[in-house]
């Protein structure tokens, strides 16, 4: 069975849980399945990782490529043959980071100076804040329902292949 999780005021998702839970919807709520907003189960992470791969092998730049829920929990993860072992977690950071703060991770970069306010953050959350350009976050329906993250090109490199993840995502949706 499925137990509902939260995600805003006006809509409550579907999430499985293996313990027989029953839930009962408020009525204010809007109820809406899980998978038709988040790119949360296998095959929506999929489509994601696909576009990214295709464009990667278009530019001939092996990467590590990570896929978020909108709480920045991995649910999919590729190293593609030749991406480069410290991009991995560097991929996964930077999806992290752009699902989490609801934004690509390039707009920390430019604020993350010294003298910014900002500046510094990127030691937030255990060093996890990625200011390094190839995480953006995931949107249906201008919602965040998760981040890509890319690593192993340069950032504008990374940035055009999760670019292209979400494009081939959202053109099958």
């Amino acid at each position: 069975p499925a137990i509902p999780r939260l995600r805003n005021k006006k809509s409550l998702t579907w999430n499985w849980c293996p313990a027989l839970i029953k839930a009962v919807p408020c009525p204010d709520l809007i109820v809406t399945p899980f998978f038709s907003k988040m790119p949360t189960f296998f095959e929506d992470a999929k489509l994601l990782i696909d576009g990214a791969r295709a464009k990667a092998i278009e530019i001939d730049i092996p990467m590590c490529i990570a896929v978020v829920d909108e709480s920045g929990q991995l649910i999919a993860f590729e190293r593609m043959n030749g991406g480069k072992v410290t991009s991995a977690i560097i991929a996964q950071d930077k999806a992290f980071t752009a699902a989490g703060a609801k934004k690509p991770t390039h707009e920390y970069n430019e604020a993350c100076k010294p003298g910014n306010l900002v500046f510094g953050i990127h030691t937030a959350i255990g060093g996890r804040l990625c200011v390094v350009g190839g995480g953006l976050p995931v949107k249906v329906d201008g919602e965040v329902v998760g981040g890509i993250g890319l690593s192993s090109g340069t950032p504008q490199q990374d940035m055009d292949c999760a670019q292209a993840g979400i494009d081939h995502f959202l053109s099958q949706i």
